[in-house]
């Protein structure tokens, strides 16, 4: 197991030192990465007494009962038992990887679809027969050769000259494919 790159559910962040970041001691601004050695209390996210947040050795304290030397290290809030900072923002660097790399792909189809799907359509949209009976994503995820797609995601991409797949957005390509790995198609 690596932890190169995970997911926080109790501070909802990408973790791992290979996430770039910025120390969460309000105003400090120190480069560091959500690797385990910066930690509070060198625990994973949400485990043993830490708050799970990530510190330059600046805002790493030991108490005064603890040795320097194998003692493992809290933040100022944690060692003197106080509620937890607030998380930083994820670095410009971080936002722009995961935004553009092609290993992150699938993450952003995902992530379109999921939004997608949760966005409410308007009255009118919902009026349109295409909308009547599933939504066109799913229709398209069940043919079994993709037709040009006509939703109104594909649409804005068109408008904005995307470059498109196989004729589908990113979010229906994928969608697409899932479906015909999932069902064999």
């Amino acid at each position: 197991m690596s932890w190169s790159i995970g997911y926080d559910h109790n501070w909802h962040r990408d973790i791992g030192y290979g996430v770039p970041a910025t120390c969460d001691h309000p105003g400090c601004g120190k480069e560091i990465n959500r690797g385990l050695v910066h930690v509070c209390c060198a625990q994973q996210p949400c485990g043993g007494d830490g708050c799970g947040l990530y510190f330059c050795s600046d805002h790493m304290y030991h108490s005064a009962t603890q040795s320097s030397i194998g003692g493992t290290a809290k933040c100022l809030r944690c060692l003197y038992d106080d509620t937890p900072f607030e998380p930083t923002p994820d670095t410009a660097e971080w936002i722009e990887h995961k935004e553009t790399h092609e290993s992150w792909a699938a993450w952003r189809a995902e992530q379109q679809l999921a939004q997608r799907r949760q966005a409410p359509m308007s009255e009118e949209t919902l009026r349109l027969p295409r909308y009547a009976e599933a939504d066109p994503i799913e229709q398209f995820a069940a043919s079994s050769d993709k037709p040009d797609c006509s939703c109104d995601h594909c649409s804005a991409f068109f408008k904005l000259g995307s470059t498109h797949h196989n004729r589908l957005c990113d979010v229906c390509s994928e969608t697409w494919r899932r479906n015909n790995e999932r069902f064999g198609q």
